[in-house]
């Protein structure tokens, strides 16, 4: 009698473990799931920064070019050679 009430106390302990082994199991699934869509949200948000980041720099040049003076040639020589002999 005394070998069944062992064998029955590991059998309830090795019950109770192995609920124990699946909860957390299916804990971890949970929070690897969860750890995958807020992967996805950082990489869709890096992706929105890069896009605007780029947006700025692209309408910084384009009010750049808009601004921009056009000097022909032959005065920008000229005032190249008067900045030269200046810093002489």
């Amino acid at each position: 009698m005394i070998s069944f009430r062992y064998t029955l106390d590991l059998s309830r302990e090795l019950a109770r473990d192995t609920r124990w082994h699946e909860e957390v199991t299916m804990s971890v699934k949970a929070l690897e799931a969860e750890v995958d869509k807020l992967n996805k949200k950082y990489n869709a948000a890096m992706k929105r920064v890069a896009n605007q980041e780029s947006s700025i720099v692209s309408g910084r040049v384009k009010e750049n070019r808009r601004h921009a003076v056009v000097v022909p040639s032959s005065v920008a020589d000229v005032i190249q050679r008067s900045n030269e002999v200046s810093a002489d």
